[in-house]
């Protein structure tokens, strides 16, 4: 048998270090160095060699039965010294011989016992379920209710006018829900009008007899609103089939389904994560003294508000464990790509300066047609971490050893992310889900999830349970997860309904842990395992003052750097606030309702027209950024800026604040809309009261900011102490001399 059907077979052995089955005559790790030539007074090799005997008998189970004669040697990485099983002819023995020389090599020269008969699998299911199991449970339910809101029980209406083939439904929008209580459900006309807007395929819906989120019911075309009735739509189900008089009717897209089953999976899987038990997470573990962070423990917090430098610190990280551990197998994670790529492709240069290969090194594990969508401009080099890229590279590795072939076997697709020294996804990505269901717990090393604030449990407890240590980078100062009001608001539903989560409540406080990224600060900050970053990096100084004072409690430390004289607008200092009339006076500010039932403010889109009018020569479009905290405004906004030819170049650059959080652009314009009769705090802000979102919205300069408002109708507001954010925020901008009414 040639030796590169030998690997074909093989594949990649451990994740401890993935060259182990490299070494055979010709190939990189002959010089192997025998175990009784190995220092045998290692605590550290003893402990690699536990490590490497679970990682060797998770691949066990899904090895071929025959394997070549197996040499155990240890080769010197740097500083360390890492244990290989390599090949040591082309004679195939059977596995459970190849597992016997392996351990008698091992126990003998090393007197270490090795314990290979035990399955590392019903170790971990034995026991009690662990704290987060059970409030995975509970918060991934609340979590799902938000979804709900697009389950509509219906009836089907009888119409002569309706053609052959096609139904119409009619909609009960106020039903409520037995899983989430009382919910908002859209209308018709808004329903039509969300799936046209978002949708990549034809819209379609399923009628079913259960209000089961998976149910298998046969798809139905969604063909629009009938009779211009907000609770009517015209259906066309498939031809043959039969649809239910009444029932639910399921508007969850694909992709949604696949999330939550997904989600469902992951939590089925959390009661085998005994790694993850409360008292281990608190246990102090010590780092060893040139750890990068002042934090210890299993599983590391660290708080990074706006511009202290989250990823300059992840690659520190990255590096600190590929300096120290050269085996280690590092899971890189983010809930959006946006924040994924930025740091993968911080990561490149760190991989390259170690002396490592990134074609090789660094897998993005994402879906071919995604990846031709989002691996664009500036993001185009990740092409080459992808799976197909990264097996090509890998293989023409190997075929300087063992063949001759140019186009990588298919086989070679599935050792690429067992190969890697970094596998990079998404929180919730099918690789993740696979390798849960197939191996189980603890695979990885390390994991660091960016972004972490922003993640509901069921959105961190994937990369958590692969991984035997973690780093979360996030800031529960800024936006926490998706529609969190909601999700509480369907928690405390189910407390009243349910004695058992009302019990679970009284132990664990479950709303807080909606934010798990918050709680696991809050529990683990006893233990030293958190740590906030100080350095402002980004930030103009007035302006990162001004975020450190008013969010912070304090300044954040400002290591010298000056920003730019040359400002994007020359006429305007680095922080300004264009002051605008009460809508009282001028009803051209006044709010009013714009696109989707969302707010909007006509006066402030001239208001920001005039300030991009002042934008300097020198500045190019995508280094400006016009944020607002409303839909309405921001459609508003691009339809005012693509009729105007100076510029509809700015078009394109607007976004709300919740979308722009962990972007940045060196001039920033925000829209504050809220400009109304109303007395009440609540009211005449709504969810610009949240200081979170006023956080976000206020830190995305690099060089400028220009606020566009009407600061009276802040003064005027009675704001308590809590909330009063926004006022603390005028006032400083209002001591620096950046209040600028019209014609100043």
């Amino acid at each position: 048998m040639k030796i590169n059907s030998i690997i074909s077979g093989i594949s990649l052995i451990s994740w401890r270090r993935r060259y182990a089955l490299w070494a055979t005559k010709g190939a990189p790790l002959t010089d192997l160095v025998e175990l009784d030539d190995a220092p045998k007074d290692s605590d550290t090799r003893k402990s690699g060699i536990r490590d490497f005997s679970i990682s060797l008998m998770s691949w066990v189970k899904r090895a071929p039965n025959l394997l070549p004669t197996p040499v155990i040697g240890w080769k010197r990485r740097g500083d360390i010294s890492q244990l290989f099983i390599g090949i040591g002819s082309e004679t195939l023995v059977e596995k459970e011989e190849w597992l016997k020389i392996i351990k008698k090599e091992i126990e003998d020269g090393y007197g270490v016992p090795m314990g290979l008969k035990e399955s590392p699998r019903k170790k971990e299911t034995s026991g009690k379920r662990t704290e987060l199991s059970k409030l995975m449970d509970v918060t991934l339910k609340a979590e799902e209710s938000l979804d709900r809101a697009f389950i509509y029980p219906f009836q089907i209406v009888e119409s002569e006018s309706v053609a052959i083939g096609e139904v119409v439904v009619e909609l009960d929008l106020h039903a409520l829900d037995l899983e989430a209580g009382s919910i908002r459900r859209l209308d018709a006309h808004e329903l039509i009008h969300l799936t046209n807007e978002t949708w990549d395929q034809v819209p379609y819906v399923r009628l079913a007899k259960t209000d089961n989120m998976l149910t298998d019911a046969e798809q139905s075309q969604l063909l629009g609103v009938w009779d211009d009735s907000p609770t009517q739509l015209l259906l066309r189900p498939p031809a043959g089939t039969s649809v239910p008089e009444r029932g639910w009717m399921h508007v969850l897209d694909d992709g949604t389904r696949a999330l939550i089953r997904r989600k469902r999976i992951f939590n089925s899987v959390t009661r085998f994560g005994q790694h993850l038990d409360f008292g281990r997470l608190r246990s102090e573990e010590k780092m060893p003294d040139d750890w990068p962070l002042p934090s210890n423990g299993p599983v590391h917090v660290l708080v990074g508000p706006p511009g202290t430098g989250k990823t300059y610190q992840a690659c520190r990280i990255v590096e600190w464990i590929l300096s120290n551990q050269p085996g280690a197998r590092i899971l890189v994670c983010a809930k959006e790509h946006h924040a994924l790529d930025h740091l993968v492709l911080n990561l490149v240069p760190v991989v390259e300066e170690l002396g490592f290969n990134p074609s090789t090194e660094i897998v993005r594990e994402i879906s071919p047609y995604k990846a031709d969508d989002l691996f664009i401009g500036e993001r185009a080099e990740l092409h080459n971490h992808t799976k197909r890229a990264v097996a090509q590279s890998l293989w023409k590795e190997w075929t300087g050893h063992f063949g001759k072939s140019k186009k990588s076997p298919i086989w070679m697709n599935s050792a690429v992310a067992r190969n890697a020294s970094i596998v990079a996804c998404t929180t919730s990505d099918k690789f993740i889900e696979k390798r849960l269901q197939t191996l189980g717990p603890v695979q990885f090393d390390w994991v660091i999830v960016e972004e972490a604030g922003k993640c509901y449990l069921s959105e961190i407890i994937g990369p958590l349970l692969l991984s035997r240590q973690a780093l979360l980078i996030g800031d529960h100062h800024q936006l926490p997860p998706f529609r969190i009001k909601d999700a509480k608001k369907s928690l405390q539903y189910k407390m009243e309904k349910s004695p058992h989560i009302k019990s679970l409540n009284d132990d664990f406080n479950l709303a807080n842990w909606l934010t798990p990224f918050a709680s696991l600060h809050d529990l683990l900050e006893s233990s030293g395992c958190t740590h906030q970053l100080q350095s402002q990096w980004r930030l103009p100084k007035s302006i990162s003052d001004m975020i450190g004072s008013v969010f912070y409690g304090s300044k954040f430390e400002h290591p010298g750097w000056d920003n730019s004289t040359d400002l994007p607008i020359d006429e305007f200092p680095e922080m300004v606030w264009m002051d605008t009339p009460l809508g009282l006076r001028d009803k051209d500010f006044l709010e009013r309702s714009g696109d989707q039932r969302s707010m909007m403010n006509p006066g402030e889109i001239t208001r920001i027209t005039e300030a991009l009018r002042m934008v300097g020569p020198d500045i190019e479009p995508e280094n400006v950024a016009i944020l607002t905290p409303y839909n309405g405004q921001k459609y508003a906004l691009i339809k005012k800026l693509e009729t105007d030819t100076d510029l509809a170049v700015f078009s394109d650059r607007v976004h709300t604040v919740d979308e722009f959080q962990g972007k940045e652009a060196d001039l920033i314009l925000i829209s504050l809309v809220r400009n109304n009769l109303n007395t009440i705090s609540g009211r005449r802000w709504g969810f610009l009261l949240d200081p979170p979102r006023l956080n976000v919205m206020f830190s995305r300069a690099k060089r400028q900011m220009i606020v566009v408002g009407c600061s009276e109708f802040v003064r005027q507001t009675g704001f308590e102490e809590e909330n009063n954010h926004l006022l603390r925020v005028l006032n400083w901008i209002d001591e620096g001399g950046g209040v600028i009414s019209k014609g100043d």
